[in-house]
């Protein structure tokens, strides 16, 4: 499994490689390279998760084998002295090989959001249409992206610190097929708690919490020629010469680290979009 995802890392021109390593991108491409060009790299990357997971859990497995016969279990059979070397070696390749995978990694959003979202709208883009796109998939709880600390007040238990993140990530530019142009950005609000609390039995337990607030913003500009607004419910309207121009807002929760959001909240804002306007 890890040699498989490694040679399909291999096969990534510079570009994806670049975006695996970099984790960032701000470029314009034809809508059907943009799929191409970041499918590969989900491909990939799928691979490589279930190869990290395998090789996470055989290095685990291996270890505690190894630490049982180095207590001595076996310490009086030759034949388990040589499997312990064996076992030994072993689990230095495991941790090798693990360490080599898990320096080539990229954001799940990437696979579970990104580019099933950009197939959801293949039939509404021209192929040939450039689409602008700008992504950050660098570590949602990185040092720089911190915005707030707030410690624990007092000294009683259970003692919680809160650390906000702002996460902003995906900003996209686009024609459709109808002449509308599409613009959005999301924006994660990320609520890190660390909470330290005194159990029943007087044991200290530590835990941690996460709330994620996805947050879409997004513009639309219909085309006079062909739209006319029949309504103005949950939107900001203004005249832009040829264009009706609107912009509205929608999120989603999540309660993990690694929370995605789902495809269909953004889709949603979309359809909310189109049900202010009617065809000429």
């Amino acid at each position: 499994m890890a040699d498989g995802a490694l040679k399909l890392y291999g096969k990534l021109n510079a570009e994806q490689k670049k975006l695996v390593q970099e984790k960032k991108i701000e470029t314009s491409m034809k809508a059907k390279k943009w799929l191409e060009f970041l499918r590969q790299i989900a491909f990939f990357d799928r691979l490589r998760d279930q190869a990290h997971r395998k090789l996470k859990t055989g290095a685990i497995i291996v270890g505690i084998i190894d630490l049982i016969m180095l207590g001595g279990v076996f310490s009086y059979s030759i034949v388990a002295a040589v499997l312990f070397v064996l076992l030994l070696i072993f689990f230095i390749f495991l941790i090798i090989r693990f360490k080599k995978i898990k320096n080539i990694d990229i954001s799940n959003n990437l696979r579970l959001f990104v580019v099933p979202l950009l197939v959801a709208l293949k039939e509404e883009i021209d192929p040939n249409t450039k689409v602008f796109i700008k992504m950050d998939l660098t570590d949602a709880l990185h040092s720089t992206k911190l915005k707030d600390t707030i410690l624990p007040q007092g000294k009683r238990y259970p003692k919680i610190t809160t650390f906000m993140y702002n996460n902003p990530w995906f900003e996209v530019r686009a024609q459709l097929n109808d002449k509308t142009i599409l613009q959005w950005d999301i924006e994660d609000i990320i609520r890190h708690r660390k909470i330290r609390k005194i159990s029943a039995s007087g044991k200290l337990k530590f835990k941690e919490k996460f709330k994620v607030k996805h947050i879409i913003s997004m513009k639309l500009l219909f085309s006079k020629d062909l739209y006319t607004i029949k309504s103005r419910e949950n939107i900001e309207y203004a005249d832009q010469g040829e264009y009706h121009m609107i912009k509205l807002k929608n999120k989603a929760y999540g309660y993990s680290k690694n929370s995605i959001m789902e495809l269909n909240a953004f889709l949603g804002t979309v359809a909310m979009a189109y049900r202010n306007f009617e065809q000429i």
